[in-house]
């Protein structure tokens, strides 16, 4: 198992920080992301991570290709 460490930040798209939006691993791990948008990620590389936020479509990327900013 290779773990590995991201910042990702979640913005909405007309560029604003997106905070609370829930970032979570297959395993049911997770976090939320600060007033800033940005949340710091720990896992396994081959983990599935779904970002998701009331009212908007959840994102699912596997975690060592997931983008420093999803929108």
């Amino acid at each position: 198992m290779t773990t590995i460490n991201r910042q990702i930040t979640v913005i909405d798209e007309f560029g604003y920080p997106v905070s609370r939006a829930h970032i979570y691993f297959s395993t049911n791990k997770g976090t939320t992301t600060d007033n800033k948008g940005k949340a710091n990620l720990t896992g396994d590389a081959w983990s599935e991570v779904t970002v998701s936020y009331v009212g908007k479509k959840s994102v699912e990327h596997t975690f060592q290709n997931i983008p420093s900013t999803i929108v």
